[in-house]
């Protein structure tokens, strides 16, 4: 890529997709060469599938490669694309009445989601290593020195793949140790360095009483064709992340990204929970809870279903389902279970130790009340007591419970024997909330189940 530009990048990858979907109706069509009525239909088909993805890719933009590369997040936009192009090219077959059968439409789907993700993947690790190796690369000048530069500037030495090479830094502080390889002068020799050197980004943290230089330099940006960034003030003293909105022109701060607060991601998770948890429902449960109901009535006496009102989104209460384990006793919404407690009955510990103790909760998420993934709901009880003794414990709270959870497969599970465990607990909760994607739920789902069937549910008594 000269000059480390990347402006032909996105043609020959988009056209690697028309490749990929030619390919994809390849396989279709000679799995399924019965259900094509008319060569036309399947001309006409194809270019309807093709122009439609097209017009997704620009709309969507998931081939805009962000410097800071979080992999996780760039293949969810993907996933969100073809999700919404499986949707766009049912309604438009249908609208121009092209009879094509669904064996066809979803092996043609399900080829060209594998063969584009694959390919998607393959064109970030090739990005990763143009960059490591000197390409694609921007030039950055800093101006500035606090906690927060040297934070960036450790940031971008310590990730080649990021692609920023840092030409110089500008500060009235006297350089040290740290700072003297890449200090270049004082903040009034910032213009003059820009006017003699290449720069395409700078990057400016300054105090606010410094803010007719820094407004200065924005329009000396602009008029140079320098991309100009800011790391705000207040970033300085406060103790978390934070988020900036706009009504109008005014800035607002967040102190919390959450996912899930889009209508877009919420129809996303909620599709996703009422399709597993009907599956597992109808393919599992239904000869499941039989055989489990006879174990349960042969071992102890009482009902089969233990039901405890637990503490939801937002707070609100509901009845959670589990098989009950325990023989009858009135501790069961006072105290948590515990290693070899004696109110488990020998089958209950095996229900335990396997997790099938939950699957009623799968009612719970058919019903909306949980997630296939979440916070695990807490007793009442516990709710109200550690929202006293641990800090941001019901953030947990603004996301639906889960039968299983990010904190569960970071083994946060089980007895909270001090309030630092429940402390971690809390914390995993609100990493899951702030960074959910449907991938992360995917790799949650498949980690539990690793878990059970090789023993590593450690807590799970």
């Amino acid at each position: 890529m000269p000059n480390g530009k990347s402006k032909y990048f996105f043609i020959p990858v988009l056209l690697i997709d028309i490749i990929i979907l030619s390919i994809s109706f390849f396989i279709a069509h000679n799995l399924f060469k019965s259900e094509i009525l008319s060569l036309n239909h399947y001309k006409l088909s194809f270019t309807i599938a093709a122009f439609t993805w097209i017009l997704i890719v620009l709309n969507r933009k998931i081939y805009d490669i962000p410097r800071f590369l979080r992999m996780d997040h760039i293949m969810m936009e993907n996933v969100k694309a073809l999700i919404l192009y499986f949707l766009l090219i049912n309604t438009l077959l249908l609208f121009f009445g092209i009879a094509i059968s669904p064996k066809f439409y979803i092996s043609m789907f399900l080829s060209f989601s594998f063969l584009q993700l694959a390919w998607h993947i393959a064109v970030l690790f090739q990005i990763k290593k143009m960059r490591i190796r000197g390409l694609n690369y921007r030039k950055v000048l800093l101006v500035g020195m606090n906690k927060n530069m040297e934070a960036m500037i450790k940031r971008i030495q310590s990730s080649p793949e990021v692609g920023y090479q840092i030409s110089a830094l500008f500060t009235n502080a006297a350089p040290n140790e740290f700072t003297k390889n890449l200090y270049q002068g004082r903040l009034e020799e910032v213009k003059s360095y820009c006017e003699s050197n290449i720069i395409h980004h700078m990057i400016i943290s300054l105090p606010h009483k410094q803010s007719a230089f820094i407004n200065d330099l924005l329009h000396f940006g602009d008029n140079n064709l320098i991309r100009v960034k800011i790391i705000p003030e207040y970033s300085e003293y406060l103790s978390q992340s934070f988020y900036i909105d706009y009504v109008d022109l005014i800035p607002i701060l967040k102190f919390r990204q959450e996912p899930l607060e889009s209508l877009s991601n919420k129809l996303i998770k909620r599709s996703f929970d009422l399709i597993f948890s009907f599956f597992v429902i109808l393919f599992i449960c239904s000869w499941l809870f039989p055989v489990v109901a006879v174990f349960i009535k042969l071992s102890s006496d009482g009902p089969i279903f233990f039901v405890q009102e637990r503490s939801g989104k937002r707070g609100k209460i509901f009845n959670c389902f589990k098989f009950r384990t325990m023989k009858i006793n009135r501790e069961s919404d006072l105290i948590q279970a515990t290693k070899d407690d004696d109110r488990i009955t020998p089958v209950g510990r095996f229900l335990r130790k396997t997790s099938l103790d939950e699957f009623p909760q799968f009612i719970n998420v058919f019903k909306g009340d949980m997630s296939v993934v979440g916070p695990r709901p807490h007793m009442l009880k516990h709710t109200k007591m550690y929202s006293q003794l641990v800090n941001k414990f019901m953030v947990r709270h603004f996301a639906k419970p889960g039968i299983t959870g990010w904190a569960q497969i970071k083994g946060f599970r089980g007895e909270t024997k001090e309030v630092e465990d429940m402390k971690k607990r809390a914390e995993a909760d609100i990493w899951y909330l702030e960074n959910w994607n449907l991938l992360l739920d995917f790799k949650i789902i498949i980690l539990t189940v690793w878990n059970i069937f090789s023993g590593k549910e450690e807590n799970a008594f």
